[in-house]
């Protein structure tokens, strides 16, 4: 909302309601809807993935918290951060501290697991984590450690040409990306996103990535 709307409305309001007692305002915006298309995709997605397959205990490393507390709502869940939480305790899910590059889980043992728009602020410090140019790549090979074999992998993350945006976070190429994942397979040989348009599509190649100035892919892997 444009200053000179707000203070138009203020002075309205004002002039209708003096009685009413207005101890302060805030300049806001207008009431509009608005849609991150990455997150919003990204999220129904895994939350259909994990509603099909999971049965038992889901695990979520670093993700949007409000949608893991949904989650919670279909399996248990365990959240993983590197930042402490300091809140109280929800029925059906649970808080560790832990490092995505040294996960608190034995090799091989892991159901279900995701990681959603997470993966490529590894290494930057963004989030209180050590400065390291391979932190992504770090990050995948340990996701891929602790998954079990026949267990579900879920990671969103921005793919396209290649590039670092300091701190915020990395572009990697979409075939690249492939190779963090070294003894994963794709659940169906492709993979669902969000093109830079906003469009969601599914079942879609990686070769169709290629080139994209900033596409959230979704992967589903399986080991």
């Amino acid at each position: 909302m444009n200053q000179i709307k707000f203070y138009s409305q203020l002075n309205e309001y004002r002039s209708k309601y003096k009685g009413e007692m207005m101890v302060s305002y805030m300049l806001n915006d207008d009431n509009q809807q608005e849609l991150d298309a990455h997150y919003f995709y990204m999220g129904v997605w895994a939350f259909n993935k994990i509603k099909k397959n999971t049965k038992k205990v889901h695990i979520d490393v670093g993700g949007e918290l409000n949608w893991a507390g949904i989650v919670s709502t279909l399996c248990p869940v365990e959240y993983v951060d590197i930042r402490p939480l300091h809140f109280g305790q929800l029925k059906g899910m649970t808080f560790i501290t832990g490092d995505i590059k040294s996960m608190p889980y034995k090799s091989n043992s892991v159901e279900s697991l995701s990681c959603l728009h997470v993966l490529e602020h590894i290494g930057l410090g963004r989030y209180g984590d050590e400065i390291d140019i391979d932190g992504t790549r770090k990050a995948c090979a340990e996701l891929a450690r602790i998954l079990k074999p026949g267990g579900n992998l879920y990671v969103a993350f921005p793919v396209g040409i290649e590039r670092v945006i300091f701190n915020a976070h990395r572009i990697i190429e979409p075939r690249e990306a492939l190779s963090y994942f070294d003894g994963l397979k794709l659940k169906q040989l492709c993979a669902s996103h969000v093109d830079n348009d906003g469009q969601y599509r599914e079942n879609v190649k990686i070769e169709d990535l290629v080139g994209s100035p900033y596409a959230c892919a979704m992967f589903h892997f399986t080991k």
